[in-house]
């Protein structure tokens, strides 16, 4: 009988910390922060190392990337990136705007498709990437991406007011002879005249990232010395340092992760 009795009352003692575990998770998920990340965080800029928000504070976004909008436009409407919003919480949606591959070069309307979504993401609170996606050829400075300084010109001109544009100005460069070197020529276009813009109407510059070396890998590029892809250095471990970053404030550097690469 006392086993019986001693069983219950750990039975209910059992019972009572899962209610009370259960009560806390309650509380905490009430708890939570529901205010759209765009309010949250206002303009984004680069301190030191980190991104931060409109007071200086280190902040993360989290999202996704979507597709060739060439092969899937049919896909981004405002009920799939509310449900984004809604269900996944995504804080950034970045649009991959193709310029080959059947992309911006060949549907030029695809630019004005770009600024749809980037209104809705305003609306919904989030910010969005707006990607030059390059790929085929690797070299950001090639002729068939001579549109580039046209579109940043245009799109920095129409979202010089808005706090949820970022622009990507060269997804994945990649190639033997596209070292940080030649990036930084064709950076030194584009840059420009996107901070032009936004100094027209006296917002502050907006978040530029830049890609890095083999398919945004060498991300150190910047700051090593003969750290590119294909000429056997790869690997070195002794380059001397450099420093060749931009000179411009708010400026991240691209870094993709391939596993097992």
């Amino acid at each position: 009988m006392r086993r019986l009795i001693f069983a219950l009352a750990m039975l209910t003692a059992t019972l009572m910390s899962c209610s009370v575990q259960t009560a806390e998770k309650k509380a905490s998920a009430v708890a939570v922060d529901t205010t759209p990340p765009l309010k949250r965080y206002g303009a984004l800029q680069v301190k030191g190392l980190q991104l931060c928000d409109k007071e200086g504070n280190p902040v993360q976004l989290a999202g996704l990337s979507t597709m060739g909008y060439q092969w899937y436009g049919q896909c981004y409407t405002k009920e799939s990136i509310t449900k984004m919003v809604k269900d996944w919480h995504i804080s950034v949606l970045r649009l991959a705007m193709y310029v080959e591959e059947g992309g911006y070069n060949y549907k030029p309307e695809i630019r004005e498709e770009m600024c749809n979504l980037i209104d809705i993401c305003e609306e919904l609170g989030i910010y969005c990437i707006m990607d030059w996606h390059i790929l085929t050829p690797g070299n950001p400075l090639d002729p068939r991406y001579s549109k580039a300084e046209d579109f940043f010109k245009y799109m920095a001109k129409r979202n010089a007011n808005k706090q949820n544009v970022l622009y990507e100005i060269c997804n994945e460069p990649n190639g033997s002879s596209v070292t940080w070197d030649t990036i930084a020529i064709y950076a030194n276009k584009v840059i420009p005249l996107i901070h032009a813009a936004y100094d027209s109407v006296g917002a502050p510059h907006p978040i530029i990232v830049v890609g890095t070396p083999q398919w945004c890998q060498l991300v150190d590029a910047p700051i090593k010395e003969g750290r590119y892809q294909g000429n056997g250095k790869d690997l070195d471990a002794y380059l001397p340092d450099r420093d060749a970053r931009l000179k411009y404030d708010n400026i991240m550097y691209a870094f993709h992760f391939y596993a097992a690469s």
